[in-house]
């Protein structure tokens, strides 16, 4: 497991989890033979922004026939993760997961996951990333920008941290760090050969 939290004067770190092997390698393969089996029932990816060209994915939102319950492990590491973070934990929570593909030409420009009407109640980011071995793309990493106060209100910094797509790891952090997911690039094209994660966020909802 890998951590990251530490304050800099003005600035606000990006802080972050990182955890190796996070399913068995039996699971591991599972999800990814689920998520080329699926190839024809993903949509393409939308945002709440009217800005254009701001994202580029594929994703499945119904996992109800995913013959691995990755939201319970999610689930067991929710309040340790919260407190890492100095997060509440919400009295009661919920979470929202996707499977998202990032073939050659995917990105997803920079962004917080909770700053919209529809997604503020959100308040923890995780990544599950997985793909084939050896890795048949390059890029892909998520980039998760510190940020600085200013005028009262949060904006990201020029500093970063770069997390690179590792298969069968778990990725954490705060929904309000801004991030992006830079270019991916594949030499075949083939879906099978592209960057999957299943991603989601948890909510807190009211009681």
């Amino acid at each position: 497991m890998v951590l990251r939290w530490q304050p800099r004067s003005g600035i606000e770190r990006a802080a972050y989890i990182r955890i190796p092997d996070f399913l068995s390698e039996e699971q591991n393969r599972a999800v990814l033979d689920y998520a080329i089996r699926k190839e024809p029932d993903y949509q393409k990816s939308g945002v709440d922004t009217t800005v254009a060209d701001h994202r580029q994915s594929r994703v499945l939102m119904r996992l109800t026939d995913l013959d691995v319950d990755f939201d319970e492990r999610v689930r067991e590491i929710v309040p340790d993760a919260l407190n890492y973070f100095r997060l509440p934990l919400p009295n009661k929570s919920k979470l929202e997961t996707q499977l998202t593909t990032h073939n050659d030409g995917g990105y997803y420009r920079i962004h917080n996951d909770n700053g919209t009407p529809s997604t503020v109640t959100r308040v923890m980011t995780y990544v599950y990333y997985f793909h084939r071995q050896p890795v048949a793309f390059k890029g892909g990493q998520i980039r998760l920008y510190d940020s600085r106060v200013e005028f009262g209100a949060s904006r990201p910094a020029e500093t970063f941290v770069e997390v690179n797509p590792v298969n069968n790891m778990l990725l954490l952090f705060p929904s309000r760090v801004m991030h992006e997911v830079l270019p991916t690039y594949s030499s075949s094209g083939a879906f099978a050969d592209g960057r999957f994660t299943l991603n989601g966020w948890v909510r807190s909802q009211s009681s």
